[in-house]
């Protein structure tokens, strides 16, 4: 299979993160001959370097609560506040961590809308704790930053 490039890569405003899924469709080959437009690192890149979220990416408990191929993207349980609602799964991108003692607790945007009514909207920021199980953890919000700053 052959690409053809018809613009150049600024112009495309591509999506930075390629998963594997997208990338083994193609033979890539390994250059003999450095490459001569990298002499830095490109900003779409270096806006994904984030260093405080590194031990984070690592934790290998988390894994099994990624989205393939967005190490920053877990699966979050909104617990609700009320009676009539039910916990709810939802997408959550880890944005940054909050200082705890368990260094378990994080800020994170929210991806996807759940079904019922939480009264929380597209993008607004969770706080986010990891509780530890046995040989896993799972990822929990029962607020977001907007409701612990009152």
């Amino acid at each position: 299979m052959e690409i053809e490039i018809i613009k150049n890569f600024k112009e495309l405003n591509p999506n930075p993160i390629l998963t594997y899924e997208a990338i083994s469709k193609f033979n890539i080959e390994i250059l003999n001959t450095p490459p001569k437009s990298l002499e830095k690192i490109p900003e779409f890149i270096t806006q994904y370097k984030m260093e405080e979220l590194e031990s984070f990416r690592q934790n290998k408990e988390l894994h099994h609560l990624r989205a393939t191929g967005f190490p920053d993207t877990i699966s979050v349980m909104l617990v609700p506040r009320h009676e009539a609602l039910y916990p709810e799964q939802v997408w959550v991108r880890i944005e940054k961590p909050i200082p705890s003692n368990e260094n378990n607790v994080y800020i994170g945007k929210l991806l996807n809308l759940p079904d019922q009514d939480f009264g929380i909207h597209l993008n607004e920021l969770l706080i986010v704790m990891i509780q530890k199980k046995e040989n896993d953890a799972m990822a929990v919000s029962m607020q977001t930053l907007k409701e612990l700053s009152y």
